[in-house]
Order: C-alpha cells, then structure tokens, then sequence
C-alpha cells in the first residue's frame, strides 16, 4: 500500500490595510513554490516584457492551484471567485501580498529555508548508494 501525505493547510490573516482579510491556500509542490519565490526576485522591464507577463501568467496560475477560499468581495458584496478569473479581476498589488503572505507562511512552516536550500536538503538526504529492498 502507498503513502499519500495529507495537503497542508495555511490560513492567512491581514493586519494593517488588509485588516479583516481571510484568505486559506494549500501547500504546493516544491516547484511551485520556487515558481513563486522566483517572481519576488524578478527584475522586471518598464513596461513588462513578454518574458515578464509570462512569468507573472503562470505565478497567477500556480496560485490559483492553491487557493482554497478567502472572504474577498467586490464593492457591491458579491464574493470574489477563488479561480484564476478571479484573481485576475483583483489589483496586482493585493494578489501580491496574498502570495507572499503564503510564501512566508510556508516558510515558516519549513523552518524558514529558502526554496533552494528545501531542495539542497532533500537532495543531500537521499542516499548515495544503491539500497537493498
């Protein structure tokens, strides 16, 4: 029989501008994240290259894999979807700051290490040698 591990859980809360903002998201694979931990170092081109939109396309898309739900709403009280059209109806700047407060959420989660020392980590954990089974 295998092993499926359970999803990680992270319920993100907002203080200052965001105040009352409550937004659950998954874990996500490792490659993901460093997906999105790559946007945060990103220099982008003023205005934004095809290579940018493109990166920022699929940090959008990855996020959307782990959004679960959040109590976001339109002016009018209508909430917002937790799907990839709804996250693109929302300001870049807000959708940003949900993402990074996920990633610090994650890394703290993992002692707070960097993506690439994650990966680092398990690559040195595997064994070198052949193992009887």
């Amino acid at each position: 029989m295998g092993f499926t591990p359970k999803s990680t859980i992270y319920q993100l809360k907002f203080g200052g501008d965001l105040d009352g903002l409550e937004v659950t998201c998954r874990s996500a694979s490792v490659v993901a994240y460093e997906d999105m931990a790559e946007l945060a170092d990103w220099q982008f081109a003023s205005p934004p290259n095809a290579a940018d939109r493109k990166r920022i396309a699929d940090t959008y898309e990855a996020f959307a894999a782990v959004l679960i739900e959040w109590n976001l709403e339109v002016p009018a009280g209508v909430p917002v979807p937790t799907t990839l059209p709804g996250i693109k109806t929302q300001e870049p700047g807000l959708v940003h700051a949900i993402i990074t407060a996920w990633m610090e959420a994650v890394a703290e989660a993992l002692g707070g290490k960097p993506a690439d020392q994650l990966v680092a980590d398990m690559e040195a954990s595997l064994p070198m040698e052949p193992v009887a089974v």
